[in-house]
């Protein structure tokens, strides 16, 4: 009677067995995303922008772009982005990150208005529950306008101060107004203007210059305006053909200046003796005085040049001379001196006898020229 009773436990016993294993198996292959009805959380990050609220529209041009943090408990199957309904965009894979050419699209309608625009960012969650976030965005991809430079090219600037004036506009709205000398920043002027500025040509290398004017707008449009400019702040250049530091003067003679200007024309020149203007020219074309030394005293004088170019600028230079008689001309005729004379001078005296100046007759030497710093009745 025990067997039989105990063989009926252990055919109980395996039957219960089989059912709960049954349904442990059955509650473990229940698919978890048929009960998901919870839809993903959604955030967006638009770069270049922050603080960005619902009820104001931001302002692109060319390119958005937008990291997307999406989460859900079963993961997320993909995140798209559609602009005006039209799908623009689709990342599959975290973190999502989607950019969105927007540079073919209209900034203006017909009417001159801009164009609203709805960029929408669907995330769905791999049980197909949907998340959306949008946002209102204007196209602008009209760069600023730059115009009315009041500084042309190559104009010659000098000194420290120059002023220049422009004029900016543009369809939206401007975020920075800059200009540059040589590729470095000078200033950044006030977006509401007035776009004015001056040039400080002390400070630059003589010769060319570049201005470059950049205008920002809020959308990231950037226009450039570049123009070349002169600096010029030396004076002509100035030098001789015929008069040394130290030159005895006896008798008539030209003065040669050579005065040029690498940049600018030479608009004057004046020659000076002993603070005494010989004479002045008031171009640059080649200059040829006649000096007369007997006009002068003798003894030691100066020589200045004063050279001044179109713009002002001034530049002098100043040598000395001496003046002096031309009191005779020798001239000596060949084999005059002979083999066995040892020395032999010619001189210029005085009534009485006092020696004015004298000269060693040396083989081969044909004249001697007698010059003192003395007058003579």
């Amino acid at each position: 009677t025990i067997q039989p009773i105990a063989n009926y436990f252990r055919a109980l016993m395996l039957i219960f067995s089989i059912v709960f294993f049954s349904c442990s198996s059955d509650k473990e292959e229940i698919d978890p995303l048929k009960n998901d009805i919870t839809p993903p959380t959604l955030d967006l990050a638009f770069e270049g922008f922050t603080n960005i609220t619902d009820a104001s529209p931001i302002v692109v041009s060319k390119k958005i772009e937008i990291t997307i943090s999406a989460q859900d408990a079963n993961g997320i199957a993909k995140v798209e982005a559609f602009l005006n309904e039209e799908k623009v965009g689709e990342d599959t894979s975290a973190p999502f990150f989607i950019a969105i050419d927007i540079s073919q699209y209209t900034s203006k309608s017909q009417a001159g208005k801009y164009k609203n625009y709805t960029l929408k960012i669907v995330a769905t969650d791999r049980a197909g529950n949907i998340a959306s976030k949008e946002q209102i965005i204007n196209v602008d991809n009209e760069i600023p306008f730059i115009s009315d430079v009041s500084l042309v090219t190559d104009t010659i600037l000098t000194g420290s101060t120059n002023p220049f004036s422009f004029l900016v506009s543009d369809n939206e709205g401007l975020e920075s107004v800059i200009f540059y000398l040589n590729g470095e920043i000078q200033s950044q002027i006030e977006i509401d203007g007035p776009y004015e500025s001056s040039i400080d040509t002390s400070v630059l290398p003589e010769g060319a210059n570049t201005l470059k004017i950049t205008a920002t707008d809020i959308a990231g449009n950037s226009a450039t305006y570049e123009v070349n400019f002169i600096s010029d702040n030396l004076g002509p250049e100035i030098s001789f053909q015929n008069l040394t530091e130290g030159i005895i003067i006896d008798e008539i003679f030209q003065l040669k200046p050579v005065v040029t200007d690498e940049y600018s024309e030479v608009v004057s020149t004046e020659i000076k003796f002993n603070n005494e203007t010989l004479t002045i020219v008031d171009s640059d074309t080649a200059i040829n005085f006649e000096f007369d030394p007997e006009v002068y005293a003798v003894g030691q004088g100066n020589f200045e040049i004063i050279a001044v170019d179109e713009v002002g600028n001034t530049s002098s230079t100043t040598i000395g001379a001496n003046i002096h008689r031309r009191l005779i001309e020798v001239n000596i005729p060949e084999n005059l001196i002979g083999p066995y004379i040892t020395a032999a001078v010619v001189f210029v005296s005085r009534m009485d006898g006092t020696v004015v100046d004298w000269q060693e007759i040396t083989l081969g030497k044909r004249q001697i020229i007698f010059s003192v710093p003395e007058s003579f009745d």
